[in-house]
């Protein structure tokens, strides 16, 4: 039997600094720690959350795009993941004419950061963990910024 190894994937505001606006998203996998680390490393590395640090901000950078234009999976994740402005012209460069794409906030982000692991490490699975029930214990208040 493969091992299975249990990954904890957030989004948002993962420091826990107070603000609170994260989700967390469990996976299985299994890709060992070490060549998940590498993974993982390779696509924070590509920039995919340069224009992410401000809220309201989902526009995905432009060297994301080149990344997957060069490997042949931009139609794919423009399709899955991100949100075309109205108005795109794919035939045009991307430009200040040209609107960018938008990562379709959370459940995109999360989706394309799979997609991305699944690309460059093809002989591992990556799934989501579907929960039966999550159970709210309250600690509101321990939360509050150091």
């Amino acid at each position: 039997m493969t091992q299975q190894y249990i990954y904890n994937i957030e989004t948002g505001d993962s420091s826990h600094d107070g603000h609170c606006i994260s989700e967390s998203f469990p996976i299985t996998s299994t890709c060992p720690p070490d060549e998940m680390r590498e993974a993982h490393c390779f696509i924070v590395g590509l920039g995919i959350d340069d224009l992410t640090g401000n809220y309201g901000s989902t526009s995905v950078p432009m060297v994301v795009l080149d990344y997957l234009r060069g490997v042949g999976a931009l139609d794919i994740c423009a399709k899955n993941f991100f949100e075309e402005p109205y108005g795109i012209d794919r035939n045009m460069p991307f430009s200040d004419n040209n609107p960018e794409y938008r990562y379709s906030y959370s459940d995109g982000y999360l989706g394309f950061y799979l997609f991305l692991l699944r690309k460059i490490r093809p002989t591992y699975s990556f799934d989501l963990i579907d929960f039966d029930a999550r159970f709210d214990i309250g600690g509101y208040g321990l939360y509050d910024s150091w």
